[in-house]
């Protein structure tokens, strides 16, 4: 999980200071390093600025840092990204048998050069969960997208500044955004309390700032210096009948091939384990991929109506892995509370169990956990 921010607009020492704030406000996610990075203006003053916090995952070297910058043919391109690329090894391969070459062993480096190469196009090739901002120096355009299931997050905001300068925040959370700055009279939306109180979270474009959208999943929007907007929806969830049908072999063979790539990492990879269904066949086929056994982690309640550690326990021991139980007593709901609220960017029912397992993978010396939903991937 790393945090990106950016600003379309003046660069400008008022926009280079919020632009600051934002990234700092995205501190937590990512610890291992910070970048800053601006265009040049244009004759009006008018540019593009980015930030990016880093987890590192994929090539832990400073090769990896972000924001990064590919020149290919004399026309430079800047991207910020938040995610992973999970067949982005079967890119480079193909790119680098084109005669490519890269600097980074990473995915940020082969997604860059393939937006480069291909535009717009680029985005329906990749297959992982991402929200990215490229910004095209030549082109004066900022490109930003969002993976098709909407893993991650990226929010917007347009603010005209007060010389009418046409501008543009975004960022992967709306706390960044508001520690920005810019918003005079930021205020709560009702129609996210209504969705919250309903759903038990904010229902997107929504969010619970007025002003601000999500951009929705499998969106890519180009926005220029002029202010001229594209939205194009390069995906959506097929409907029934749409398409040929697939049997239970080939769906068990995407399920598989999804689990796997999704362990992809240079540091150790947790799974969320609850005993349901979803997680169990996550974490099974987790196991059968590693060598070695892969660490679970469940989240357990003395209340035994709620509590799933038995059956988690059980499937843990069946296929091997090495687990880990957290208990969530009263007392430990009231003492992580306050802290528990404070790292929630959109309010959610589910944020304190998320936070709880959270920090318990943490505490165990792993950056990455898979969560027990099934998202295969074509």
């Amino acid at each position: 999980m790393c945090g990106i921010a950016g600003i379309l607009g003046r660069i400008d020492g008022r926009n280079r200071a919020a632009l600051q704030r934002m990234t700092d406000a995205l501190a937590h996610r990512g610890p291992d390093g910070a970048g800053i990075w601006e265009s040049s203006p244009d004759p009006d003053g008018v540019g593009c600025l980015l930030g990016h916090r880093r987890l590192s995952i994929i090539d832990l070297s400073s090769a990896g840092d972000q924001p990064m910058t590919d020149g290919t043919g004399g026309h430079n391109r800047t991207i910020v990204f938040n995610g992973e690329i999970y067949n982005f090894k079967d890119l480079r391969r193909d790119l680098e048998q084109a005669g490519e070459t890269f600097e980074s062993t990473g995915d940020t480096a082969v997604m860059l050069r393939l937006l480069a190469l291909r535009a717009t196009d680029a985005v329906g090739m990749l297959r992982g969960m991402f929200a990215f901002a490229l910004w095209d120096d030549c082109a004066r355009r900022l490109l930003l997208a969002r993976d098709p299931l909407g893993i991650k997050p990226l929010y917007l905001c347009h603010n005209p500044d007060r010389h009418g300068a046409w501008s543009l925040m975004f960022s992967s959370e709306v706390r960044s955004i508001l520690a920005a700055g810019l918003l005079e009279h930021p205020r709560l939306d009702g129609r996210a309390v209504r969705s919250l109180l309903w759903n038990g979270f904010v229902v997107g474009p929504g969010t619970a700032v007025a002003g601000v959208e999500l951009l929705d999943a499998g969106e890519w929007r180009t926005i220029e210096t002029s202010g001229t907007v594209r939205r194009t929806t390069y995906w959506s969830i097929p409907r029934p009948g749409d398409g040929p049908s697939i049997g239970e072999a080939e769906l068990r063979q995407i399920v598989e091939d999804s689990v796997a790539r999704h362990l992809i990492a240079d540091v150790p990879v947790g799974i969320f384990l609850s005993g349901g269904i979803d997680s169990s066949a996550v974490a099974a086929l987790a196991q059968r991929a590693h060598s070695t056994p892969v660490h679970t982690f469940t989240l357990g309640f003395d209340e035994q109506e709620f509590n799933e550690g038995d059956i988690a326990r059980a499937v843990a021991g069946a296929i091997g892995s090495e687990h880990h139980e957290i208990r969530l007593t009263e007392a430990d709901f009231t003492s992580a509370l306050e802290t528990a609220v404070e790292t929630l960017d959109q309010p959610t029912f589910d944020g304190l169990n998320s936070y709880c397992i959270s920090k318990a993978v943490r505490d165990a010396g792993l950056k990455v956990a898979l969560v027990g939903t099934v998202h295969a991937q074509g």
